[in-house]
């Protein structure tokens, strides 16, 4: 009777832990980015509320996929910083590469990305609203 018992609580924990994951988990988007050049088209032939909408949304959607680009370089860029030197590190260090240097320079374009995207995302959301009020 206790191993069945010990059985059904490990299972217990294990879908328990599983629930718990799968709700915290973020969700996927239903919405699928569409490229730089559809975008700039679409932004530039938006005219109703609905399309300066769907606009907003992929700008948003790229903004959050360059932050999501800049966490992982700055994550690269404090392993290479944080890491041993061997070989030609170690050895002549004004003749390594500066790998980290330009992790980190990768993260610093990725987060002006994301700003502008943000920023674009939030003009045509300023769009939507001023169009809504002008129609009333």
């Amino acid at each position: 009777m206790k191993l069945k018992s010990i059985r059904f609580a490990s299972l217990t924990v294990l879908a328990l832990a599983f629930l718990v994951t799968m709700a915290t988990m973020p969700a996927v988007a239903a919405e699928p980015m569409v490229g730089a050049e559809k975008l700039e088209t679409m932004a530039k032939n938006a005219k109703t509320p609905g399309e300066h909408a769907a606009v907003a949304k992929q700008f948003r959607l790229r903004a959050e996929s360059f932050a999501a680009k800049a966490e992982k370089h700055e994550a690269e860029a404090r392993k290479l910083a944080n890491g041993p030197r061997i070989g030609i590190d170690a050895k002549w260090p004004a003749m390594a590469r500066n790998t980290a240097a330009k992790e980190k320079q990768l993260a610093m374009e990725a987060r002006r990305a994301a700003q502008e995207n943000y920023a674009l995302a939030d003009q045509h959301i300023r769009f939507v609203i001023e169009k809504e009020f002008a129609e009333e």
